[in-house]
C-alpha cells in the first residue's frame, strides 16, 4: 500500500504536484491520484506523465493516494517546510473554509 498524503496549507502558501521520471529507464513515469478539494466542490485527477501537473493554492484540501510502484511525486512549494502550516484535520479545514 502507498503513502497517503492528506492536507492543507494554512499559510498563504501554494504548491505545485507532479510525476517525475528519475528511475525508470523507460519514457514512461509513475503515477498517483490526487483529490483536490475547495470546501464546496471535490475533484480527482490522475497525475501519470512527467508533463502533467497541478497547482493546488492555499486552502485547498489535496489527497494525494494511489501511487504506482514506480511514482516519484515531485512537489515545487512556494515556502519552506513546517508541519505547523498545515491542517491534517478535514472538520477543522472546513471550518476556516467557512470562515472566509
Amino acid at each position: 500500500m502507498g503513502y497517503i498524503g492528506i492536507s492543507s496549507f494554512a499559510k498563504p502558501y501554494s504548491m505545485f504536484l507532479s510525476v517525475a521520471n528519475f528511475i525508470s529507464k523507460s519514457k514512461k513515469a509513475g503515477s498517483c491520484n490526487v483529490v483536490v478539494d475547495d470546501g464546496e466542490n471535490r475533484q480527482e485527477f490522475i497525475l501519470d506523465k512527467p508533463n502533467k501537473g497541478i497547482y493546488l493554492p492555499p486552502m485547498i484540501w489535496g489527497i494525494q493516494y494511489k501511487y504506482s510502484s514506480d511514482a516519484v511525486l515531485m512537489v515545487l512549494a512556494s515556502g519552506h517546510y513546517d508541519s505547523d502550516d498545515y491542517i491534517r484535520d478535514y472538520g477543522e479545514f472546513i471550518s476556516l473554509v467557512n470562515i472566509q
